[in-house]
């Protein structure tokens, strides 16, 4: 009941010094994952040039490259491939 009475007058719960935490480790999640992603960016670009220009063609290849999915395990997909370009 205190809390919705809060609320109502428009008090702003929570800690500022939470969301401050929260989006520093955001960014720093952000930047290893950029990181990490370098390596298969580089694959990536050398399968482009060689003219495969399609998600799931370069999906394919990268099977077929024998590189890892970010996790280690199953198989690339075309969105995978789209997010790891986007994180560039």
């Amino acid at each position: 009941m205190a809390l919705q009475a809060a609320k109502r007058r428009g008090v702003k719960l929570g800690s500022p010094i939470a969301a401050q935490t929260i989006a520093a480790a955001r960014a720093a999640k952000s930047a290893k994952v950029a990181k990490a992603g370098e390596p298969t960016r580089i694959v990536i670009a050398d399968i482009q040039a060689a003219g495969v220009n399609s998600l799931s063609g370069i999906a394919r290849a990268l099977e077929a490259r024998g590189i890892k999915t970010p996790s280690g395990k199953g198989a690339w997909h075309a969105r995978q491939v789209s997010r790891l370009l986007k994180d560039r």
